[in-house]
C-alpha cells in the first residue's frame, strides 16, 4: 500500500508516525526541508510536489484550515482512480467540486480526537470518519493502525471534543500553577507539577492507572461535579 501525508507539520508527523510499517510513505510540504526532517527519521520519500501523490492509494491531509479547498481540488486531477483521500483538518471540508469532478475517487472527512503533542508523545488518538463500513474503511484502518480506533461517526463532533478536551487540560495546569504560586513555590518546582504531575495524572485516569490516592481524587472531583448537576430544591 502507497500511503501519502500532506502536510507535515505537528499533527501531520504524528499521523505519519502511526502509518502501517510495511506501507511505502510519501511525505508532502510546501516547505521541503519540513519533508526531508520528518523522512530522515520516519521513513518514506519527500517531495513539495501535490504530484508526489498522484499514485498513491490512500492520501491523508493534514493541513490548516484554509488549505483544505485549494489543495483538494488540486488533487482532484491527479488522483488516480480507486484513491482514498482523507481530509483529517479538524475544521476543514472537502470541496463538492472535487467530489463532483472525481466520483472515481472516494473523498471523506476525518477527524482526530487528539492532539498533535500526545500524539508525538506516544498517546493514542482516534480517527472519526464519514466513511460507511465497508472496504474503504477497512484499508483506511489497514493504513492508520497506530490509531486507537478508526471509526464511522459523525466528524463534525470532533471540534467540540477537542475544544472541550483542550479547554479543561490547560485549565487543570493553570489551575495548579497559580494554586502553587500562592503558595511561594519556585517557577522550577511549579513547571515540574504541570508539566509531569497534571499530565501524568489526567493520563492515569483515562488509562485506569491510578494508584488508590489518585482513585480517591477522581472520586472526590466525581461527587463534587454531580453535586453541581443536582437541581436545586425548590
Amino acid at each position: 500500500m502507497k500511503i501519502a501525508i500532506i502536510g507535515c507539520g505537528l499533527m501531520g508527523s504524528g499521523v505519519a508516525s502511526l502509518v502501517a510499517p510495511e506501507a511505502e510513505l510519501i511525505l508532502i510540504d510546501r516547505d521541503l526541508s519540513r519533508a526531508e526532517a520528518l523522512a530522515s527519521t520516519r521513513g518514506g520519500t519527500a517531495s513539495a510536489d501535490l504530484s508526489a501523490a498522484a499514485d498513491a492509494d490512500v492520501i491523508a491531509a493534514v493541513l490548516p484550515a484554509p488549505a483544505v479547498a485549494e489543495t483538494f481540488l488540486a488533487l482532484a486531477g491527479l488522483l488516480r482512480r480507486g484513491a482514498i483521500a482523507l481530509d483529517m483538518a479538524t475544521k476543514g471540508a472537502v470541496p463538492p467540486e472535487a467530489k463532483a469532478a472525481r466520483p472515481d475517487v472516494t473523498f471523506a472527512e476525518a477527524k482526530i480526537i487528539g492532539s498533535g503533542i500526545g500524539v508525538s508523545l506516544g498517546l493514542k488518538a482516534m480517527l472519526v470518519t464519514d466513511l460507511q463500513e465497508g472496504e474503504a474503511l477497512r484499508a483506511v484502518r489497514g493504513a492508520f493502525p497506530g490509531f486507537a480506533d478508526v471509526a464511522h461517526g459523525d466528524p463534525g463532533l470532533v471540534p467540540a471534543i477537542n475544544a472541550r478536551g483542550a479547554y479543561h487540560g490547560i485549565r487543570a495546569a493553570v489551575e495548579a500553577e497559580e494554586e502553587l504560586r500562592r503558595m511561594g513555590l519556585p517557577e522550577t518546582w511549579i513547571q515540574c507539577a504541570s508539566g509531569c504531575l497534571v499530565p501524568g495524572s489526567v493520563i492515569g485516569l483515562s488509562q485506569n492507572r491510578m494508584g488508590e490516592f489518585n482513585r480517591r481524587i477522581a472520586e472526590q472531583v466525581r461527587q463534587e461535579l454531580r453535586g453541581k448537576e443536582r437541581p436545586e430544591a425548590e
